[in-house]
């Protein structure tokens, strides 16, 4: 570029024409009407496209040509000198761009520093990950090692608390028992302890209501209950005589002295029976535990019976012979005794099986009020072998304690059978020939023992149908004076034993199949009908007598009683129709008949 010298007195100013570039002489001319060439036109308002094209170049800076602050300064030499504002806005923008190019160096700078950052950061990145991943490692390990801490804290603790418990368990004094009795209106509660009857408080976290009658409790030096125990589990071994309440009982000591005592809450919710074996505490008097049956209660069919002769139905003459010769001696006993008369001591029933004997036994012992104890006979002579004897003498004394009694020894006949040699045939004879004294009434000795028997009445039962009463030996055969044959039930027995009797089982299922929603009614047909049958059963197959009746009429009523939940609120009539439909099929079976009826 040409150097300029520019007059600022004359205005002139004597400039090489300049065609091309942002300076050009129309430019300046637009800037400034003195500038304008020869022969140009002034523009109507000068400088403008020369502001306008300043800010397009400010906007627009070359990389690679950075304006220049000689450049800028030799631009206003171009200017119209008269014209202080355009030289004032020049300076104003010489100044904006040398501040610009200062910020635009400080960027550049920056943008160094930056790109250098951005290189780094992947290395740094690494770094910060890998001091990360030993951060989480250290924590996780520190974590673990915290677990086992607390850990063995804990078992520390436990075994600390242990220790400490054993110490105090050693060194604490020895503490009393003592038996729960009542509880009071103040909380406290009354004991018994070694003998006496005591009034003590008891530990806060103890309920009056957990405690129950007969427990033992644990007591402190102060006397004072700190802890609930169990039931004493030893003592004393009576015989329950009488329940008198839910709480009290009267039993019956080893020197046959009576005692009201009272009964534990466990054994207050168990079923007490006359003669029933108890567990009582010695020392507080209460009842803990029943016992199980000894061997002789094994043999015992019933204790107490609950059968009267109007709950037999049929064997109308045989019970009046029974009356006359059983109950007459023990209802006017001492007309007997006045005129020297002896009771009969034995009585012997005979017939098929199910015809009665148990029954008419159980009832004889429910009109005379006597202690009844019926004796399986095949218990006595198989399942004892060897020991029958000794088992009949346990037996009589049981019959002693609760006199006056009734032995009933049913399928006495087992006793009478011959066997083969080597059998129990010896077994047999040895508990005729033992009975012989027995049933006499008398006070005997026996190898095993005195027996006293003048208060028992035996009735003895058996269907000899394999042998006959004959033969019993003789002497036992003359300790039965009195003998009733019983036969095999008849149509008019059954039908009398299906309806008249309070238990009778026509009642009983029409009871049944009531809880179900379902009326049943037998018609008097159906009733003839099912007696016709069992009667038939018994006659073509094996003769159990009455019990036949029960088989025909769970088969009769067992389609009906599965379907029972289904026909709620309904009538049902058993006609003899639906009787023999039931029973045809199997009755004309003879097997069918034996297995299922």
């Amino acid at each position: 570029m040409n150097s300029m010298d520019v007059n600022g007195d004359s205005g002139a100013i004597p400039l090489t024409p300049r065609k091309t570039g942002p300076y050009t002489d129309a430019a300046c001319g637009a800037m400034c009407p003195r500038w304008a060439p020869p022969g140009a036109a002034p523009a109507d308002s000068p400088g403008k496209e020369w502001v306008e094209e300043m800010k397009e170049f400010e906007k627009k800076p070359s990389p690679n040509r950075e304006p220049s602050s000689e450049g800028m300064k030799g631009l206003s030499k171009f200017l119209p000198m008269t014209d202080s504002n355009y030289r004032r806005r020049l300076t104003e923008y010489e100044v904006q761009v040398q501040d610009l190019q200062a910020y635009v160096r400080s960027l550049e700078t920056e943008t160094v520093r930056l790109r250098k950052k951005v290189e780094d950061a992947p290395r740094e990145t690494m770094v910060l990950e890998n001091k990360l991943r030993e951060a989480n490692r250290q924590l996780v390990q520190s974590f673990n090692q915290n677990e086992k801490l607390v850990n063995a804290l804990y078992e520390a603790r436990e075994q600390i608390s242990s220790l400490r418990e054993e110490v105090d368990k050693l060194c604490a004094p020895p503490s009393t028992y003592g038996v729960y009795l009542s509880v009071n209106e103040d909380g406290t509660v009354n004991i018994l302890s070694q003998g006496r009857k005591v009034k003590v408080n008891l530990h806060p976290s103890i309920k009056p209501e957990e405690i129950k009658p007969g427990q033992e409790l644990i007591l402190n030096e102060g006397l004072n209950v700190v802890e609930a125990a169990g039931y004493e589990i030893q003592g004393e071994v009576v015989i329950l005589k009488e329940v008198l309440d839910e709480a009290r009982a009267v039993v019956t000591l080893r020197a046959d002295e009576d005692k009201v005592s009272i009964i534990a809450d466990p054994l207050r919710a168990a079923r007490l029976k006359v003669g029933d074996h108890i567990l009582m505490d010695g020392k507080s008097g209460y009842l803990l535990e029943k016992l199980p049956k000894s061997e002789v209660e094994d043999l015992m069919l019933e204790e107490v019976p609950d059968i009267s002769y109007e709950d037999i139905g049929g064997l109308g003459a045989q019970i009046e012979s029974i009356k006359d010769a059983v109950e007459l001696p023990y209802l006017y006993a001492d007309y007997y005794r006045e005129h020297h008369l002896a009771p009969p001591k034995g009585v012997l029933l005979y017939g098929p099986p199910g015809c009665g004997k148990t029954l008419i036994a159980r009832a004889v012992a429910k009109e005379t009020d006597a202690h009844f104890l019926a004796v399986s006979g095949p218990e006595v002579i198989h399942k004892f072998y060897g020991e029958s004897e000794a088992k009949l003498r346990k037996i009589f004394e049981e019959a002693e304690r609760h006199a006056p009694s009734i032995v009933f020894l049913d399928e006495i006949d087992i006793a009478s059978r011959q066997g083969a040699v080597g059998s129990a045939e010896v077994s047999r004879e040895g508990v005729q020939r033992d009975l012989l004294p027995i049933v006499e009434g008398a006070t005997v000795t026996t190898k095993h023992g005195m027996v006293k028997t003048d208060h028992i009445l035996f009735i003895a039962s058996g269907a000899f149908h394999m042998s006959k009463p004959s033969d019993l030996i003789p002497e036992l055969q003359g300790r039965f004076p009195i003998r009733v044959e019983l036969h095999s039930l008849g149509k008019a027995d059954f039908i009398r034993i299906l309806t008249e009797p309070e238990n009778a089982l026509v009642k009983q299922y029409v009871a049944l199949l009531k809880t179900e929603g379902v009326d049943l009614e037998f018609t008097e047909e159906a009733v003839e009908e099912i007696a016709a049958i069992a009667v038939e059963v018994n006659e073509t197959t094996e003769e159990i007598g009455a019990r036949r009746l029960h088989t025909v009429m769970e088969r009769v009523l067992d389609t009906l009683s599965f379907d029972a939940p289904e026909l709620p609120d309904q009538r049902f009539v058993v006609t003899a129709e639906y009787v023999r439909k039931q029973l045809s099929d199997i009755v004309k079976d003879q097997d069918l008949s034996r297995y299922i009826l």
